[in-house]
């Protein structure tokens, strides 16, 4: 493993990938789906579990009679009980990512309330909860209210639904190397927007990430069999954490080499909950991986590579209808940019390179800059610089390269650059979307064509 690499079976894996349920659903091909994965060089795949999808979901189900009153929801779910389906697939699907070398991950449940659909949405399971009742507790006026007792006992059985849910694919994942697991997925939205008044006050943002705690310390702890080797037990499986989470310790054997990041990536503001302590404040100590979702808005080209110079690697959410379109060679292009170039260290925003670049250019994102912390800088291109490229950079002696994100064609390269306050890069003239490299001489030779 290095800081944004990570090899299996003799494959160099970035952390770049596709999030998509199609591989779980009946009926799916796997191998020929992962196949198609890796012919583009892809090789990180995610999927997000107990969603809308009944394929992707691991309670069972139960079928109401057919006197069911209209407009119900048509299958309930048992909470109780794990729909053993599921798991034969799931246990197909992590044998073929084993198999040709693909790094799998596995998100167990979005975090979002309100929801309509899915397991936890309180009309379609037998139990009766979904994740309101987290802190329903705290929105009764009297302590001794019926409400209350009631908001208890819900928020009780939907831990115990979790919590099985949590031993149930620590067991199936135990033991298998190139494997992680995130409890919830969407946490990060709730953090990353601005936060009502009334919740900083009463603090309803803390019970989500207190459940969360538990959770990633049961499912941590389940992760290990008694008597594994240390060593061994790092290759995987892992538990992976939201950024600036100190609450489990980085070292423990079964925590994930990278933290899963939902909203806004690094270098953006972002709003926390009241009890954020300035100890925990978010820095890239190591490689993150942040969810593009494709429903919140296009997920073009700009925005994999924004994403990816403000510090973290873009994980993409796809659906069936783009799963043949240009988001994949998009994304390959960016994984085998952290295969070539940046596996190695971790990539951070770098905004003092661009002191000379016009300010407007910046703001709008139409050039974005970042660095490794090992002599080497990036830069986005999608402004049309007729003035050239002027960077702010530590002396030295630079080389660069210039690429086509689009086709990963190269299009200039040269060495001599002399850095400082003011370093000046040509700029290839036919650049429109176009990623430049600036490594220090000193550095060996890449020698490396995409």
């Amino acid at each position: 493993m290095r800081p944004s690499l990570i090899e299996l079976r003799t494959h160099r894996i970035a952390l770049p990938g596709i999030a998509s349920q199609e591989p779980l659903q009946r009926g799916c091909n796997q191998r020929d789906w992962l196949e198609r994965m890796t012919a583009l060089g892809i090789r990180h795949l995610v999927v997000p579990l107990n969603g809308p999808d009944e394929d992707a979901c691991l309670f069972a189900r139960r079928h109401p009679s057919s006197t069911a009153e209209v407009g119900m929801t048509p299958t309930l779910f048992d909470l109780a009980h794990r729909d053993e389906g599921f798991f034969a697939r799931l246990q197909f699907l992590l044998q073929a990512a084993d198999q040709i070398g693909v790094l799998l991950g596995v998100s167990l449940f979005h975090a979002t309330h309100g929801r309509s659909a899915g397991p936890l949405y309180r009309k379609a399971n037998e139990q009766g909860v979904s994740f309101e009742d987290v802190s329903a507790c705290r929105s009764s006026a009297s302590p001794n209210s019926g409400r209350k007792r009631k908001g208890a006992t819900n928020r009780q059985r939907l831990e115990e639904s979790l919590q099985a849910a949590v031993d149930w694919i620590a067991a199936e994942l135990r033991g298998r190397q190139g494997v992680w697991v995130e409890v919830f997925r969407g946490q990060g939205d709730v953090l990353d927007v601005q936060p009502e008044p009334e919740q900083l006050e009463r603090g309803t943002l803390e019970p989500m990430i207190q459940l969360e705690k538990k959770l990633c310390k049961r499912m941590a702890d389940a992760l290990a069999r008694p008597g594994e080797q240390p060593v061994k037990a790092r290759l995987g499986p892992w538990v992976a954490t939201p950024p600036g989470v100190h609450w489990i310790d980085g070292d423990q054997t079964h925590v994930a080499p990278f933290t899963v990041q939902h909203g806004l990536p690094f270098g953006q503001k972002t709003f926390l909950p009241v009890s954020f302590k300035p100890e925990m404040e978010i820095t890239p100590r190591r490689a993150s991986v942040c969810w593009i979702s494709s429903e919140a808005r296009a997920v073009n080209r700009a925005n994999l590579w924004r994403t990816l110079l403000r510090g973290s690697w873009p994980l993409v959410a796809v659906d069936r209808s783009e799963s043949s379109g240009h988001v994949w060679k998009d994304l390959a292009q960016v994984a085998t940019f952290g295969r070539q170039w940046a596996g190695g260290g971790y990539i951070r925003s770098c905004p003092e390179m661009l002191t000379h670049v016009p300010e407007q250019d910046v703001a709008d994102g139409r050039v974005s800059a970042a660095t490794d912390g090992a002599g080497r800088y990036f830069v986005y291109l999608t402004a049309n610089l007729k003035t050239g490229l002027e960077l702010q950079t530590l002396p030295g002696s630079y080389r660069y390269f210039w690429f086509d994100t689009a086709s990963g064609r190269g299009l200039d390269f040269g060495d001599g650059i002399i850095g400082g306050r003011r370093c000046r890069v040509p700029i290839p003239g036919s650049a429109r979307q176009a990623l430049l490299i600036l490594e220090q001489e000193e550095l060996p030779d890449p020698f490396s064509i995409w």
